[in-house]
Formats: structure tokens, sequence, C-alpha cells
């Protein structure tokens, strides 16, 4: 037997020898063909390509079984980051409110004593600007800060400004 085929026939023994259960046979058929290959080099690109499709079949299994092993199955991960996400917006659809009624009930309280020489005329205004102009300006800073830590809040956030714009859009279409 030639180095290079003696070569091969090492490389492929230890494949062999190290490969999991669930393909143990199927390494072992591929030392034995390497008998019938003609030429060392035709032996020595045999044991080549049954190594690599060895490690193709064999190392995906692993790794998921390592990753299952230690972080759980991907399904329950899943279900955990969906739980998150959505605490996330709730809570941010929540802060949102808070902050929108807040800002309708200072800005129309303080309108008569911040605004003194407006009259009737301009209330309507005033009350615009308190109930969709700042609590926009709010959430969307807020988004924005909140962005890329707690991208979930911050999404919520904005679902609580696209829900208040489109309600002042339909009231002053119905109401003009």
């Amino acid at each position: 037997m030639s180095a290079v085929r003696r070569l091969a026939y090492r490389l492929l023994n230890s494949v062999v020898r190290h490969a999991s259960p669930d393909s143990q046979d199927w390494a072992s058929a591929m030392l034995r063909e390497l008998d019938f290959v003609e030429g060392d080099w035709g032996a020595s690109l045999w044991a080549l390509g049954s190594v690599t499709a060895l490690f193709r079949h064999s190392v995906p299994h692993r790794l998921k079984a390592q990753i299952e092993k230690r972080f759980g199955t991907g399904q329950e991960r899943v279900l955990k980051n969906m739980r998150k996400m959505t605490a996330g917006m709730l809570w941010g659809v929540v802060m949102a409110s808070v902050v929108m009624t807040l800002s309708l009930l200072s800005l129309l309280r303080a309108a008569p004593v911040l605004f003194p020489e407006w009259h009737v005329g301009h209330a309507r205004f005033v009350q615009w600007l308190a109930i969709v102009g700042v609590p926009e300006a709010v959430f969307m800073a807020t988004a924005v800060m909140l962005w890329r830590k707690k991208r979930p809040m911050a999404a919520g956030i904005l679902l609580a400004a696209v829900m208040l714009m489109a309600h002042a859009i339909f009231h002053m279409v119905t109401h003009g």
C-alpha cells in the first residue's frame, strides 16, 4: 500500500472511530468502499469526500443537540420572546395612555393661565394641541429614545401614537 493510500485510510479510519452512533454504519461502509477505489489519488479524494460528508451529517445534529440542551427547544424560546415582546408593547401602550391623559389634563387646565389673551375662538386650537400635538411629540421622542434597548416598548408607544392620530383624523372628518 502506498503512502498516499495509507494516509487516506488512516484519516477515514479515525473519523469512523469517532463518528456519532447514528452514522457509524454509514462511515464503516465508506471505509470498506475505499478498498475498491482505483488509484492512490482517487482513494485520497474518496477519503476526503467521505470525511466531508460525515462531518456535514454529524456536526449539525451535534450542534443542535447541544444548543437544545443548553437553551431548551426552539419553540419554548420563541414563546418566551413573544411573551416578552407582547408585555413590552402593552407596557408601551399603557405608558403612552398615561402620558396622553396627563398632558391633556395639564394643558387644558393651564391654557387659560398660559394664554390669557386667547378668547373662545382659540380654545379649539388649544384643545387639539393638548389632545394630539403634545402627546404625539412625546410619543415620538420616547419611542426614539427606547428603540435600541427596549424595542417592543417603543413599538407599543408607536402603536398608541398611530391609534391616537387615527382617532383624531376620524374625529376631524366626522365632526368637521
